[in-house]
């Protein structure tokens, strides 16, 4: 799997408990579609006066970490198009919304959690719970990344 980052997909299945998702304020639930779900279960637990700022901890997760492969031969490409046709940027937009909007829904069927889009790469958790184990896990990523 290679990838990078879209802000028109909007894609995201949160894993979370009810309890966790109505002890959010309204306001914060639009935002929901934006954050982890690992942020967000951490972000109900403070709520509830569990924790301070700041938090380490410490989790068992599969990582996938993913980048679109020529990202930066095809960039170039474009920007020497910008000049000549100018629409490189345009292009590239389209091609990296257009990736990744095919990539969320699969990392959202596998159960995957985009932990982070950084330009052309992707970070994704497969964090313990949902009764998956370590290899179930690890099996799943694998096939994502295929």
């Amino acid at each position: 799997m290679k990838g990078s980052s879209s802000h028109n997909v909007r894609t995201r299945h949160h894993r979370g408990s009810v309890s966790e998702m109505t002890t959010l304020a309204s306001a914060d639930r639009r935002l929901l579609d934006y954050v982890p779900t690992i942020v967000v279960r951490d972000l109900a637990e403070r709520r509830s006066g569990d924790s301070e700022p700041p938090v380490i901890q410490q989790i068992e997760t599969v990582v996938l970490f993913g980048d679109v492969s020529g990202f930066t031969a095809l960039s170039e490409r474009l920007a020497r198009d910008e000049c000549t046709e100018g629409s490189g940027g345009e292009k590239l937009a389209f091609f990296l919304n257009s990736y990744f909007t095919q990539v969320v829904k699969l990392i959202a069927k596998s159960g995957g959690d985009i932990f982070k889009f950084a330009g052309d790469a992707i970070l994704v958790l497969w964090p313990e719970g949902d009764n998956h184990p370590l290899h179930d896990r690890v099996q799943l990523a694998a096939q994502c990344a295929m």
